[in-house]
């Protein structure tokens, strides 16, 4: 074997041989340690992780290729272990019960419970098998008419057991039992949690999300959530493989360190619920098959994210605005009709409008318009609470040490202000579509990121979305702009992981300067675009003239 074949094998299948490594390495790290550290020891690792991840992106274009990616491969197997926290139970144990309960059960008896009477059916069993907590007194209570409203926990239980009557066969009630208990009472729920849980916004998962998951929960017995919640680790697996195959390995492995180190994983752990991150894997994809020219088959995958989680729909402000903005030529006023966009927009209605077809043949109108009813009511700025994160936070965030609920003052001055919010967020995404239109295809996807932060005050763990925005960045990484861009955002794990061990009980403080940081990220990134496009226009002209 000549040089340049082996070269050319070895390229070929290195990302295969990292990733598979790694994963072998930080696998057998954990049995051989068996540590399973709390979450506090690992997220003050986590800063430790972060602050190599800055210094490597900072001095990236300083040291040899090989020794960057060695040292790269290295924080992550590193940031992988202490993900798992340095021992095998959360990888082959630990699940959520919290999410399991919602999603899980949500989903599996949603012809019984529909999206309004999970809480009154859990509530019911846990009082017949003897209550979990004897100190609950009220839940949350979901109704179509007047939203979420506080009421007595014997409300909830006299209401499933008339839907236990009405909806359940003895059979299936018994399974429902099963399942419950289950998840409450072998797993990690504890009596604080099991007390927020019941006073929480109920399941508010998709038609769409349905339609297609239900079946899956019923074909799985709880004896095998663990089976289940893996789909997750597959799903992020794909992603990754897919970023490998359109970007490189850079970019796949500064991805992967992301996935290890986020703040917005650290609930839920990957592999802990089920199909939690099915959508960030579609977008994932979608990226890569926008960078590869497979628009049809990326505005399909964008479907089915924006269907699972409805904001994924967002990721199509770049490539939408950039059509439009090319549309029109102002020299003879013809229209400039661009096919791959098009495909793109193509493949994204015709999934969309099938699996919502499914999804209503399925169920019916009737639960599309509660979900349509839940969801408008809980981004009502009433409804805020310190896990949510948007550029309507920052702007009334003042930067004092705030507790870990939100004040109702904040509330109050976001809707009053609601107006100016949307001036403001509207004028930054004005100029980045402007700068976006002579932009590559797969970056104007990738900063969908902004608009969603812009435009939504949406739960932390939505913003793993920013791993495609890592992506675009690490794939550039020798570019200044792209660098700077890149540190700033593991800068924000940094601070996010600090803030979270220093100010445990201060989530709002946490939350608001990273709302702040998020929001200096949007406007660099716009003012970057706006210099690359001088520079370009000043090399147009100078080249003629060399």
């Amino acid at each position: 074997m000549n040089a340049t074949i082996k070269n050319k094998y070895i390229n070929k299948y290195s990302g295969i041989i990292i990733f598979s490594f790694l994963a072998v390495l930080c696998v057998a790290n954990t049995y051989f340690l068996d540590k399973n550290v709390s979450r506090h020891v690992s997220e003050s690792l986590k800063v430790l992780l972060a602050a190599g991840a800055l210094c490597l992106v900072m001095g990236w274009t300083s040291i040899p290729k090989r020794l960057a990616i060695v040292l790269l491969s290295v924080l992550i197997f590193l940031s992988a272990a202490n993900y798992m926290r340095w021992g095998p139970a959360l990888l082959t144990e630990r699940v959520d019960s919290y999410d399991l309960i919602h999603y899980y059960l949500g989903a599996k008896y949603f012809n019984e419970l529909g999206y309004y009477d999970l809480y009154p059916a859990i509530a019911s069993v846990d009082a017949e098998a003897g209550p979990f907590d004897t100190r609950l007194i009220s839940y949350r209570a979901q109704d179509p008419v007047t939203g979420y409203a506080e009421r007595p926990i014997t409300e909830a239980i006299a209401r499933g057991r008339e839907v236990r009557e009405e909806r359940f066969s003895p059979e299936r009630w018994k399974l429902f039992e099963k399942d419950f208990l289950h998840l409450q009472r072998d797993f990690n729920l504890t009596r604080k949690l099991w007390a927020i849980l019941i006073y929480d916004r109920g399941f508010n998962a998709t038609p769409a999300w349905i339609a297609l998951f239900s079946p899956v929960a019923n074909l799985f017995p709880v004896d095998y959530i663990k089976w289940l919640c893996s789909a997750d680790i597959i799903f992020m697996a794909i992603g990754l493989l897919f970023i490998r195959w359109a970007y490189g390995n850079v970019a796949a492995l500064w991805a992967l360190e992301f996935i290890f180190l986020s703040y917005s994983l650290r609930w839920p752990v990957v592999g802990w619920a089920f199909f939690r991150y099915d959508w960030v894997c579609a977008l994932m994809v979608a990226l890569a098959l926008i960078k590869k020219k497979h628009y049809f088959w990326a505005g399909a995958m964008t479907a089915f994210a924006s269907l699972f989680r409805l904001f994924p729909a967002l990721w199509m402000f770049g490539p939408a605005t950039k059509g439009i903005i090319n549309l029109i030529n102002f020299k003879d006023f013809s229209l400039n009709w661009n096919r791959r966009l098009l495909l793109l927009a193509g493949g994204f209605l015709v999934i969309a409008v099938t699996v919502e077809g499914i999804a209503l043949i399925k169920f019916g109108a009737d639960p599309i318009k509660a979900h349509t009813a839940n969801i408008v009511e809980h981004i009502k700025p009433e409804e805020l609470s310190s896990k949510r994160l948007g550029f309507a936070i920052g702007m009334f965030f003042d930067g004092k040490l705030l507790p870990k609920t939100f004040p109702d003052e904040r509330k109050r001055k976001i809707k009053i202000y609601k107006n100016f919010h949307l001036f403001n967020a509207f004028i930054v995404l004005g100029a980045l579509a402007w700068f976006l239109r002579n932009r590559p295809d797969d970056e104007a996807f990738a900063y969908g990121f902004i608009p969603f932060f812009m435009l939504l005050t949406a739960s932390y763990y939505y913003a793993v979305t920013r791993i495609l925005l890592i992506v675009i960045h690490a794939a550039h990484i020798d570019k200044t702009r792209h660098r700077i861009a890149l540190a700033f955002l593991v800068a924000l794990e940094l601070f996010s992981h600090w803030a979270e061990i220093s100010f445990e009980e201060h989530r709002a403080f946490l939350i608001g300067y990273l709302a702040w940081g998020l929001t200096l990220y949007s406007v660099y990134i716009v003012w970057s675009l706006f210099e690359d496009e001088q520079e370009a226009k000043l090399a147009s002209r100078i080249g003629p003239a060399a």
